[in-house]
């Protein structure tokens, strides 16, 4: 009996560390936006592999890329049983097995697009369909700021300057430029969000 406590409480310990049980953590506003930006993306090429039937080598390769992506990303905004779910559909892809694919893949997509669902920011209804002057000239401030910091890899005063902005409601085009720069931002790439601040600049 005591060896089946310890057991299970070591289990208990290792899926704590991995984030196991913890399905609703809360996710940042911004990771929420880039991973259902991303996901949709995956969705609809998972999807079309499946219709394939996965006929050639290349629709297989594709299919084991974008489950592979979805298996980080899930795990990323705390979705450890799906990313699960991803990690198997990647195995049986690896190892050719399309009777696996077939059948379990639809259920996968399922959910997948439930949790895109769940995770999405839910502002787009409030989208301003114009930018003020004031709003731009303040835009325009807060890009330069986040370029300066990014020229000087200063990623905790332009992700400071970022949020900032996503406080305020932005037309569609405005929005997409911000989280265009978060995202480089998200993978360190300073000099690309530096450009797309430099860029966005000069067209205000």
């Amino acid at each position: 009996m005591e060896v089946l406590e310890a057991a299970q409480k070591e289990k208990a310990e290792i899926e704590k560390r991995l984030g196991f049980g913890y399905e609703h953590q809360e996710v940042d506003s911004q990771l929420a936006e880039i991973f259902a930006r991303d996901a949709e993306k995956s969705a609809l090429i998972i999807e079309d592999s499946i219709k394939s039937n996965f006929r050639s080598e290349s629709d297989l390769q594709t299919y084991i890329i974008n489950v592979h992506a979805m298996k980080s990303a899930l795990a990323n905004v705390g979705k450890h049983e799906l990313s699960a779910f991803a990690l198997r559909l990647e195995q049986a892809g690896r190892e050719k097995d399309i009777n696996v694919l077939l059948s379990e893949s639809k259920q996968f997509l399922e959910k997948l697009y439930e949790t895109i669902n769940e995770i999405r920011p839910k502002t787009e209804d409030n989208e301003d369909k114009n930018d003020t002057e004031d709003s731009l000239a303040y835009l325009k401030e807060k890009l330069l700021i986040i370029k300066e910091a990014c020229d000087s890899f200063d990623k905790k005063t332009a992700k400071k300057t970022l949020n900032e902005l996503r406080e305020k409601t932005w037309s569609h085009n405005k929005k997409e430029l911000i989280n265009s720069i978060a995202e480089h931002l998200l993978h360190s790439e300073f000099e690309n969000a530096s450009v797309s601040a430099s860029t966005a600049i000069k067209q205000l």
